[in-house]
């Protein structure tokens, strides 16, 4: 998957400026910075990027003479995971959405339904859906632990909305698995 980074610390319109990219994945209190592109004249760039991993991106900027600037300040993203690639139980209906990550949409029939992605260490968790009335909600497991549930009963509909538990302290690690209810 790619990520795309927009540099706004240079004047384009001068014409004298490249820049050079960093990228730290992991925290967003990144350590340890990887350099991703070099004396760029490029605006932006692509970076690939793994789902469900977080990482910060930091720019700097060279003029004709050389003379470089300081690091920005970081900028950090989480890479979404997109729901096809997660495991479903029966009771899902799956397919085409525009508008939607990667294209695709799964809604839940049942209750019990479950969505279910591989071992990982998260310190957060969010899902993007659809709230509305009568929606229901989804509990969220990290291994045999129950973490949070997520309300998605809502005064009216909207579609493509953020809803995340609260940061963790430490990371946990497990199997992530969405159920409805």
């Amino acid at each position: 998957q790619k990520t795309a980074y927009e540099i706004k610390e240079c004047d384009w319109s001068s014409d004298v400026c490249s820049s050079d990219l960093h990228q730290a994945a992991g925290s967003r209190t990144p350590g340890v910075w990887a350099t991703v592109s070099a004396a760029t004249a490029s605006r932006s760039m692509s970076v690939f990027t793994d789902p469900g991993t977080t990482y910060c991106f930091r720019a700097r900027t060279r003029d004709v003479a050389g003379n470089l600037s300081a690091w920005s300040t970081p900028r950090c993203t989480t890479v979404p995971v997109d729901d096809a690639s997660l495991r479903a139980s029966a009771q899902w209906d799956r397919g085409p959405a525009n508008g939607w990550l990667a294209g695709t949409y799964s809604s839940a029939r049942a209750k019990g339904a479950t969505l279910t992605r591989g071992v990982a260490a998260v310190r957060q968790i969010g899902v993007i859906a659809t709230t509305c009335p009568g929606c229901g909600s989804i509990a969220v497991y990290i291994g045999a632990s129950k973490v949070g549930v997520l309300n998605l009963s809502a005064a009216s509909t909207t579609e493509r909305r953020l809803l995340t538990l609260a940061r963790f302290a430490s990371p946990r690690t497990g199997a992530i698995r969405l159920v409805t209810l």
